[in-house]
């Protein structure tokens, strides 16, 4: 509309200076023929067109929307994020994230006195929970805390379980880990296999980021 405003605007000066100031040339004859069959003054004419596209282009906000330039359009384009320029540093805070994470978790189990849980990213189960001196039915309540920091974390390999000095229930070691366990897991998700004074617990979907937990030493 701005564009029909300064076409008639000029044209409306064009014909302005042929017809009242010019009107010798070949082209002012003709404008003022042009003007005589109308039976209208032919330059306030287009002065006024010209001048009522100009309203309405003003009414309908033209005048405050700057032509969009095509570097405008390429100064919207996204940047890529740090994270996704270097992806191999983002992966790495990610496991350190979630590996610190379940660690923190951890350390705020409510263990009962004789458990600890320990973390030694050297040894082939990194994971292990320590019993000493402490009753049957106290070792089952940590070890059922046990499996419900599992349940919340991303799932090891495996765990160790280890008895030192506590006196024996009245079923094998590896069946009183199973039944603890299977309060907060399926009992299709892992196996407990006896060894010395200790068991062994493993997980049969566990998460991979635990090797790298482990490589990470």
């Amino acid at each position: 509309m701005l564009r029909a405003a300064a076409f008639f605007g000029t044209a409306s000066a064009v014909s302005f200076y042929f017809l009242y100031i010019d009107r010798r040339s070949p082209l002012a004859l003709g404008l003022v023929e042009i003007e005589g069959s109308l039976g209208l003054p032919l330059a306030p004419m287009l002065g006024c067109a010209a001048l009522l596209l100009f309203s309405g282009g003003y009414l309908r906000g033209e005048f405050s929307k700057p032509p969009e330039r095509p570097n405008q359009r390429r100064s919207q384009t996204r940047i890529p994020s740090q994270a996704a320029a270097h992806p191999e540093s983002h992966a790495a805070g990610s496991a350190a994230h979630w590996s610190d994470a379940a660690i923190a978790a951890a350390k705020e189990i409510p263990f009962p006195t004789g458990a600890r849980l320990t973390f030694d990213r050297s040894l082939p189960t990194p994971i292990h929970l320590h019993l000493e001196h402490a009753p049957p039915e106290r070792c089952k309540r940590a070890i059922a805390l046990l499996g419900q920091w599992v349940a919340s974390v991303p799932t090891p390999p495996r765990v160790r379980i280890s008895f030192d000095g506590c006196p024996e229930g009245g079923s094998p070691r590896h069946h009183q880990v199973s039944g603890a366990l299977a309060q907060h897991l399926p009992r299709a998700d892992f196996k407990a296999i006896s060894a010395l004074d200790a068991v062994d617990v493993i997980f049969v979907r566990h998460d991979p980021r635990w090797i790298k937990f482990r490589e990470s030493t």
